[in-house]
């Protein structure tokens, strides 16, 4: 399995989270355990809506950070980034910008 194939299965894991986390504030919302007004209740919705928000935050962190990589690696073909090239970017003097971005 590639480095793309496991960027490709975390970016669909989120997005599985994050609708889940939707399906189960639906679920708590339409239940009958509890009174939609009920502070339990609404507490539990807030909680699987932000659930939800986190992991649609972390989906759309990590598609924009890694939105060139296809780019770099169609680039590089074949060869891995060897220690020499991570040592490289990390003692890189071009000021603050994030090589990655």
């Amino acid at each position: 399995m590639t480095l793309q194939d496991e960027m490709h299965r975390t970016l669909i894991f989120f997005q599985w989270q994050s609708n889940w986390w939707q399906e189960r504030g639906s679920e708590w919302l339409s239940s009958s355990l509890a009174p939609p007004q009920d502070r339990v209740h609404i507490g539990m919705l807030a909680y699987a809506e932000r659930q939800a928000a986190l992991r649609q935050g972390l989906y759309d962190l990590f598609k924009h950070t890694w939105r060139h990589v296809e780019q770099w690696v169609e680039q590089r073909g074949d060869e891995t980034m060897g220690s020499a090239d991570v040592h490289d970017v990390e003692e890189s003097d071009e000021g603050d910008e994030d090589p990655f971005l």
